[in-house]
């Protein structure tokens, strides 16, 4: 029987960007350094659903971060992505995001993680990083 990810976390807040601004940065996937925290590299292989991005950090020297593309629903302004980190093997982990319009100038970023890990530490770690994310997605876009 295959492992299934179960719910890790969920991280949400309001940012003072409109969601056609910050759809149009989350979906240029492979372009993550322009704005992901501590994100020295990233590349693309392949276009579109089945591609993958390689992700290397500051933080994190030596290990490879490698997110394949399972979904994008540009109508409901949906991402979702399987997580393949090169220090952990076997491992069936996601990552989602959603965006909502709160109003034309405000944006609800919604991310949530999926792992088949037992790591009490993960929940914790996903918060801070997903809330990275959306400090570096607000200065980025900022009129």
């Amino acid at each position: 029987m295959p492992a299934t990810s179960k719910f890790v976390t969920r991280y949400a807040s309001v940012v003072d960007v409109p969601v056609k601004n910050i759809w149009g940065l989350l979906a240029s996937w492979g372009s993550e350094q322009l704005w992901m925290p501590d994100c020295t590299s990233s590349s693309l292989e392949g276009f579109g659903i089945g591609s993958i991005r390689e992700l290397l950090f500051t933080t994190r020297p030596g290990i490879t971060t490698r997110e394949t593309l399972v979904a994008v629903d540009a109508e409901n302004y949906t991402i979702r992505f399987q997580v393949d980190i090169s220090v952990i093997k076997d491992a069936l982990q996601y990552g989602n995001i959603k965006l909502t319009p709160v109003n034309e100038t405000q944006t609800e970023v919604i991310w949530w993680g999926e792992s088949d890990l037992d790591d009490e530490t993960l929940k914790e770690s996903l918060d801070k990083l997903y809330e990275s994310f959306n400090i570096a997605i607000a200065d980025n876009l900022k009129a």
